[in-house]
């Protein structure tokens, strides 16, 4: 299977999203901060990958050490060190288990980068938080989203693509982090249910495990459209969500924090999705 990591961390209050990997036999590195993109394309026998590392000839990708040059519409180069402080990695047991067309394994949820990062001749000095992640897959769902989302009492991560295991197809799902330093976890294999649209403005997402409700309702203006291999998916790294969580009659917490956003196809999922009061987030001021 196909192995692509992503780090994504805060400069200048805008996140720096960056993508490297193999993916559909392509070897490549995109990087992508305030809606411009850079990136590079590498030989098979310039790189190296390992399950939590990419090397492509003087490029580094770990989660401990980020040192690249990519090019584009802007020319970002980047020497950063990360630390993990996250007590928290998703995808354990039964998700590792089950023979997936694609597995999402959360590798840090909250690391400290610090370092420095040049885009366009300004060189930034970063000291902030982010996160990293690792995507397995034999290749690109033809349907996805990937929410992420950072603030004061928020790291959260949710994605949903279409998955299949043997001959069976059906919506896979898994969205977890802390809110107000509780940690929460909803997946397709922990008895939790999904309900999602898409409907050109806003992601509405709601997650369900028992008595807890998580309601997420993300802006999908200022979009930026990468074309991969005959596909257009849809980027907007620097957004706002809002946030519900409610457990039983109690809400628990109601914020709006930043975000970053993917999307490939036409997303809806739950039968209850249009006529249901979907996403209480939406109405925040």
């Amino acid at each position: 299977m196909d192995n692509v990591l992503m780090f994504e961390f805060c400069i200048d209050g805008k996140f720096l999203s960056i993508y490297c990997g193999i993916l559909e036999d392509n070897h490549f590195a995109y990087a992508f901060f305030d809606g411009k993109s850079a990136s590079r394309k590498f030989l098979r026998g310039e790189c190296r990958l390992f399950k939590y590392q990419f090397q492509a000839l003087e490029n580094i990708f770990t989660p401990e050490r980020l040192r690249f040059s990519l090019y584009g519409e802007v020319g970002i180069s980047c020497d950063i060190k990360i630390t993990n402080h996250s007590k928290f990695q998703s995808n354990r047991g039964l998700a590792n288990i089950l023979p997936r067309n694609v597995h999402i394994e959360f590798i840090s949820q909250l690391s400290e980068f610090v370092g420095e990062v040049t885009i366009n001749g300004k060189t930034y000095q970063v000291n902030d938080w982010g996160y990293i992640h690792r995507i397995s897959t034999k290749r690109l769902p033809d349907r996805f989203y990937a929410l992420n989302l950072l603030g004061d009492n928020v790291c959260l991560a949710s994605y949903m693509a279409s998955n299949a295991i043997w001959i069976y197809n059906f919506d896979s799902f898994l969205t977890a982090g802390t809110i107000g330093g509780q940690y929460y976890r909803f997946a397709d294999y922990n008895l939790s249910t999904i309900s999602v649209i898409d409907d050109g403005n806003h992601l509405l997402v709601k997650l369900q495990k028992g008595k807890t409700e998580l309601n997420l309702c993300a802006e999908c203006g200022n979009e930026q459209f990468i074309k991969y291999n005959n596909r257009i998916i849809r980027a907007n790294n620097y957004t706002k969500a809002d946030v519900v969580l409610n457990v039983g009659n109690k809400q628990v917490y109601k914020g709006s924090v930043s975000a970053s956003l993917l999307i490939n196809g036409k997303i809806k999922v739950g039968k209850d999705v249009e006529t249901s009061k979907f996403c209480e987030a939406s109405v925040l001021n």
